[in-house]
């Protein structure tokens, strides 16, 4: 199956949606200063998920723009779904291991019990710093069908609606 540049487009603006959801928990450095150590750790991939969505949003757009391309992404919806889902729960996992808070294969456990709501945890509550305890209740709060469906809203725009018909 070959990807279309709306494709890209709608990857791109996932990507760079995911990038301000991880950047959110630095927000509580402002009342916990002492864990400003911990900030990297959620910037750095907020910044690369970002970046990266932003660079692939451009190109697509200027590529759209040399073709003059007129688009839809009824049949493409499915795999911009899975993408959110692996990106966000991917790059979701990066705070907790770069933080040294989790190992790869717990920060990954984290990240999709966050994304997905499920609550669990392989987290100790009690000893975990303000910021990551923070972002996992963000990433709840996010999280489920919310998430899916607001990355689709966002991505698709107008075409959205149509999820609400029945």
């Amino acid at each position: 199956m070959r990807t279309g540049v709306s494709e890209w487009s709608a990857y791109g603006k996932l990507m760079i949606i995911i990038g301000a959801l991880i950047a959110v928990p630095l927000s509580v450095l402002i009342f916990y200063p002492e864990e400003a150590g911990y900030g990297l750790s959620f910037f750095a991939p907020a910044l690369f998920s970002a970046g990266l969505g932003t660079l692939i949003l451009l190109a697509s757009k200027s590529r759209r723009q040399r073709r003059n391309e007129d688009y839809s992404m009824t049949k493409s919806t499915g795999l911009i779904v899975l993408f959110a889902w692996l990106w966000g729960c991917t790059v979701g996992a990066l705070p907790y291991y770069l933080g040294d808070q989790l190992t790869g294969i717990q920060s990954l456990f984290e990240s999709v019990s966050g994304w997905t709501t499920t609550g669990l945890t392989v987290s100790d509550v009690a000893v975990m710093p303000h910021i990551f305890l923070f972002y996992r209740s963000f990433t709840q709060y996010c999280g489920g069908l919310g998430f899916v469906l607001v990355m689709v809203m966002v991505v698709s725009e107008k075409k959205a609606v149509n999820l609400f018909e029945g």
